[in-house]
């Protein structure tokens, strides 16, 4: 939830970020499943595996800046993680390296779009 003027283009910017998230997620639990592995079951157990600790939002639905540096935070652990896990694939597993790459590709994109957003935030 965000409000205030600035409030739509960061609702938009989170929804289209939360589409692609939940996108990443599904290509790599199906890639986990094809190399009989076990996905994991319920979205706490992706805490202790996480590169970043988990910041819930701030309690002040028009504090974008706080939401927003907070996301950029997470896309810069995203990247981490799918640059590890291309450079852990790449040579033994080109399917699994080409979905790391595809991702870390819209990451740094994500990544961008939250920093010329900062950048140019008003006030």
């Amino acid at each position: 939830m965000v409000a205030g003027v600035q409030a739509p283009p960061v609702a938009a910017l989170f929804a289209r970020t939360a589409q692609d998230e939940w996108r990443h997620v599904g290509v790599l639990t199906a890639r986990v499943a094809q190399l009989g592995g076990t996905p994991l079951a319920s979205p706490s157990e992706a805490g202790a595996r996480s590169y970043t600790e988990y910041r819930p939002a701030p309690k002040d639905p028009a504090d974008l800046w706080t939401m927003l540096t907070d996301s950029l935070e997470g896309e810069r652990a995203a990247i981490r993680y799918y640059r590890d896990l291309y450079e852990r694939t790449r040579q033994t597993d080109p399917v699994t390296a080409q979905i790391a790459r595809d991702a870390l590709a819209d990451e740094i994109d994500d990544e961008d779009e939250l920093e010329r957003l900062l950048a140019n935030w008003p006030g």
